[in-house]
C-alpha cells in the first residue's frame, strides 16, 4: 500500500535486492534516488548502509516537504494546514546523515524548486562537499528535475564515471 510509513521498509528492501545482487558487496552499489527517495536514502545511512555513492535528484526533506508541497501546489491555505495537520514524513536529517556517513554524494536540485528554500541548499551542500561534490543547480522547477531524472542526467556522469567503471559506456546525448 502506498503510505510514507512504508518508506523505510521500502527501502531497506531494495537495499536488501541491491547487496543480493551485487555479491553483498557494498561498494558495488551505487543508490540514486528522487525526490521524496532522498528521505529513503537518508534513513538507509542512517541505519548504517554505504553504499559506493549517493545520487540525489530534486532531493527533499522529511520535516518540510508535506507544509511545501502542500503550500506549492494547492495554495497557503492547505500549507498552513498541512503544517498543522500533518508529521514529518520520517525522522531523518539528510545533511547531518550525509555528512556523517562519508559517502561520496551529489545532489542535483532544480534552480526554481520551491520545495527546498536557500537555507536547505546551503546545508545539504556543506554535507556533500565532505566527500568532494555537492549540490549543482539544473534548469526548472522540482517536477521538471524530477522528471529528467528518468535518465542519467550529464551533470552525473563525471561523479558516476569515478565511482562505476560501468558509466563511462553511457551516452546520455
Amino acid at each position: 500500500e502506498t503510505s510514507g510509513d512504508n518508506l523505510a521498509g521500502d527501502a531497506r528492501a531494495m537495499w536488501a535486492e541491491a547487496l543480493r545482487r551485487a555479491g553483498g558487496d557494498a561498494s558495488r552499489v551505487l543508490v540514486r534516488a528522487t525526490s521524496l527517495g532522498a528521505i529513503a536514502a537518508g534513513l538507509l545511512l542512517e541505519e548504517g548502509a554505504r553504499p559506493a555513492a549517493l545520487v540525489l535528484i530534486a532531493p527533499v526533506l522529511a520535516d518540510s516537504v508535506v507544509e511545501r508541497f502542500a503550500r506549492d501546489f494547492h495554495g497557503r491555505l492547505a500549507g498552513w494546514y498541512a503544517s498543522s495537520a500533518f508529521r514529518e514524513v520520517a525522522a531523518v536529517d539528510l545533511a547531518e546523515v550525509i555528512q556523517s556517513s562519508k559517502v561520496p554524494t551529489l545532489l542535483l536540485a532544480g534552480e526554481d524548486d520551491t520545495l527546498l528554500d536557500d537555507q536547505d541548499r546551503e546545508e545539504l551542500d556543506r554535507a556533500a562537499w565532505g566527500g568532494g561534490w555537492g549540490l549543482y543547480p539544473r534548469p526548472g522547477d522540482h517536477i521538471r528535475v524530477s522528471l529528467e531524472s528518468h535518465a542519467v542526467l550529464r551533470d552525473e556522469l563525471p561523479f558516476l564515471e569515478a565511482r562505476v567503471p560501468c558509466t563511462q559506456a553511457i551516452d546520455p546525448g
